[in-house]
Formats: C-alpha cells, sequence, structure tokens
C-alpha cells in the first residue's frame, strides 16, 4: 500500500533530512599542518684581516722604543725599523712620530751631558745623531752649544817669557786617583784654585793628555765660581805649577 506524499510534506522531509544530517553528522577535522623547520641564523663572524708588514713593522718598533732600544744595537733598533716603514709607506704618522721621540729623547741625553761639561760624551752623541738628523733644527743648534762648552773648557793661554817662577811652585798630583777622578783629587784642585782668587797667580797644568788637562782645568774652575783662571796646559807628570802675577 503506497501512502501518497504531498509535494509540502516532501519538502519538510527533504529540509529535516538535511537539518538532521548537518547536526548529527561528523565534524570535518582539521588537516595537521607540518611546522615549518626552525632556522638557525649564526652570528656573522668578520672575516679575519692578517695584519700588513707595516703595522708589524710598527709595532716592534714601538716595542723597541719602551725597551730603550732607540739606536743600539746597531744592527737592530726602534730608529732603523722606524725609517724602514717611512720607506714602505712615506708619510706615515705613526713612523714620523716615532723618529721624532728618538730626536728628542737623543737631543736631551746630550744636553744632559753639556750640562755636566762631559764635552767627549757630548760630542760623541751629537756625532752620532747628526748621521741620522742632519737636517734638524735641534742638530744644528747642538752643534753652537757644543762649540760654546768646548771653548769655555779651553784655559787662556800665558806667554811664560815675561813672568817668573815662584820657587817651590809645583804641585804634584797623584796619578791613582787622578785616573780614578776621586772626590779627594776634584777637593785639591778645587783647593788649589780657591788660594788663585786671593794671590791673581796664572797656572800651567802638567798632564799625561790634553783631555786629563782639560778636566783638571774644569775642576779648579768649579771651585771658584766663574773666577777665570788664566793657564795653559803641558803634558807631562800630573802637577799644577804656579806662576808669579803678571805685572
Amino acid at each position: 500500500m503506497f501512502v501518497r506524499v504531498s509535494a509540502y510534506q516532501s519538502v519538510v522531509l527533504y529540509i529535516t533530512s538535511a537539518c538532521l544530517l548537518l547536526a548529527c553528522g561528523s565534524t570535518p577535522q582539521k588537516a595537521e599542518v607540518a611546522a615549518a623547520p626552525k632556522t638557525v641564523v649564526e652570528p656573522k663572524v668578520p672575516p679575519r684581516v692578517e695584519p700588513s708588514v707595516t703595522d708589524t713593522l710598527l709595532d716592534s718598533a714601538e716595542a723597541l722604543f719602551d725597551e730603550g732600544r732607540l739606536l743600539s744595537p746597531e744592527e737592530d733598533n726602534a730608529y732603523l725599523r722606524f725609517r724602514a716603514i717611512q720607506i714602505l709607506d712615506p708619510g706615515n704618522p705613526r713612523a714620523q712620530s716615532g723618529l721624532d721621540a728618538i730626536l728628542v729623547n737623543e737631543s736631551s741625553v746630550i744636553r744632559d751631558a753639556l750640562s755636566r761639561s762631559r764635552l767627549d760624551e757630548a760630542t760623541q752623541g751629537y756625532n752620532r745623531l747628526k748621521g741620522l738628523y742632519p737636517d734638524a733644527e735641534v742638530t744644528k743648534a747642538l752643534a753652537g752649544e757644543i762649540a760654546k762648552l768646548r771653548e769655555s773648557l779651553r784655559p787662556v793661554r800665558v806667554v811664560e817669557s815675561p813672568v817668573r817662577a815662584l820657587p817651590e811652585d809645583r804641585i804634584y798630583l797623584d796619578k791613582t786617583a787622578l785616573s780614578a777622578r776621586s772626590p779627594e783629587i776634584v777637593s785639591q784642585l778645587q783647593d788649589i784654585a780657591r788660594g788663585l782668587v786671593d794671590s791673581d797667580e796664572s797656572i800651567l797644568i802638567y798632564a799625561r793628555s790634553d783631555a786629563e788637562g782639560r778636566w783638571i782645568y774644569q775642576q779648579m774652575r768649579e771651585g771658584v765660581n766663574g773666577y777665570r783662571i788664566r793657564g795653559d796646559i803641558r803634558i807631562g807628570d800630573p802637577a799644577i805649577r804656579k806662576l808669579a802675577p803678571l805685572e
């Protein structure tokens, strides 16, 4: 037996079936999305820069300067390395600064010797510095200072003919003490010099060498605070010979 269903009932039935299907049907599952692999960012390391030959020389030159090896040993010192840098890199400011510092330091050493009346030491240092810095103004100035000291250490030469030697006028100096430049010989020389201020006598200095004679004269001068001792130097056994004042 067939049951006739009206069109209206068919529509209701369809709608009801559809609603039941949507309500009771399985809920679609979300598709699993594979996680993207993590990207590890490595820190950027700057490329290693190898030091240049110039940089290596500069570092070594400054190290030698700090060690006091400015001009010695002759075969390897701070001056030679700074000069090598100037050849490789003309105008390099660090090299020029190093050379200027050496000039100032060596000039100071020479001036210290001059202040102590060490003429031979000052002259030796000047000759070396002149060979390294021939055009430097300080080198030219040192030449004048050395000439001035040399002149001041040169005794005033006197003519022996118009003077009369005093009896027992020669004071012999101990050779061992003189060679050692001992305080005792310095004191003796300065005592003799102070006696000349009152007597106005001149002297002859006998010494084993010109350098020794000039040293004797300098010690006597230092004992009389600028008094001008008139005298001369002769080669012989170390002694001081007093001469009568010039008439």
